[in-house]
């Protein structure tokens, strides 16, 4: 009788690297055609934009160049080869976006609607002081030219006491109020300011009034401590230099707003984005000497 011969470990062996294998490829096809999270596509989507704006015909950008390095920079790491692959998929593209007025208002609107409707709250900023950024360029060029996002945002904040008394977005309140303030102050000062200069200054206090009165700030005008005081120190200078004093009221107004957005709730940024896009483009107007920040709110 022959001895029993030992199992051979082969079939178990290919067993088991047959569903390695399978398993290997079922992860390679979802690494490939997984979806794309409505974050990634939002900032792949101005990453996208910004570059190509970057590579567009020197005298064609309406953007700075080391603006949209900064942006770039901002943005963070481009796509992955599956996300290039969704990207193209799902909208192709032709041209370069922005290089026109009209194209930039166009860019400035998509990036805004996707800042205020981000799940996380720094790339919300950040998309939002990108878009305040390129309206802020388009208003030094043309100071004439229209804001894009709405100076009337409709939906109303939230109407729980915890979320919507937070103090970066009431912060937000007091800063336009204050800023209101000063302009009123700058306009008794300043009686006959350049065209330019009196075009930014009614253009913010118009719009910032309308803002100051905009139903999405109806509950937090109901927080304790209450946030519009109505009067304030005025800054150090305003007699010597009313328009330096507007521009730098503009300037905090940025950078109080673009901390808030960090912070808000969806149903907030709307009205962030509005009073950040004004004072950055108001900022550009009155105080032409420094490049406008590649990211409104940050160092501005």
């Amino acid at each position: 009788m022959a001895p029993d011969r030992p199992a051979r470990p082969w079939p178990w062996l290919a067993v088991l690297l047959a569903a390695a294998l399978v398993a290997l490829l079922a992860l390679g096809g979802w690494a490939q055609w997984r979806p794309v999270s409505a974050d990634d596509a939002a900032r792949l989507s101005a990453l996208d934009t910004a570059v190509r704006l970057r590579e567009s015909p020197g005298d064609g950008q309406l953007v700075p160049p080391a603006t949209l390095d900064e942006q770039i920079a901002a943005l963070g790491p481009g796509p992955t080869p599956s996300q290039r692959r969704h990207a193209a998929a799902s909208s192709p593209g032709d041209g370069v976006p922005g290089d026109s007025p009209a194209g930039l208002s166009a860019v400035i609107g998509a990036v805004g609607e996707d800042a205020r409707t981000a799940r996380d709250p720094a790339l919300a900023a950040t998309l939002a002081g990108i878009a305040a950024s390129w309206s802020a360029v388009q208003a030094r060029q043309d100071p004439a030219a229209e804001p894009v996002t709405s100076a009337e945002p409709g939906a109303p904040a939230v109407d729980d006491d915890a979320r919507r008394c937070r103090p970066g977005v009431t912060a937000a309140v007091t800063e336009l109020d204050r800023t209101l303030y000063v302009l009123d102050a700058v306009a008794a000062r300043e009686p006959s300011p350049s065209p330019a200069r009196a075009a930014a200054l009614d253009t913010l206090r118009e719009d910032g009034t309308r803002l100051m009165d905009s139903p999405a700030l109806g509950p937090l005008l109901r927080c304790t401590p209450y946030p519009a005081r109505g009067a304030y120190t005025l800054p150090d200078g305003i007699t010597s230099d009313p328009s330096a004093a507007a521009a730098a009221a503009a300037g905090d107004l940025t950078r109080t707003a673009a901390a808030a957005l960090a912070t808000a709730d969806t149903d907030e940024r709307a009205w962030l984005l509005a009073v950040l896009e004004r004072g950055a483009r108001a900022r550009a107007v009155l105080d032409p000497g420094p490049p406008v920040p590649a990211v409104a709110g940050r160092g501005s």
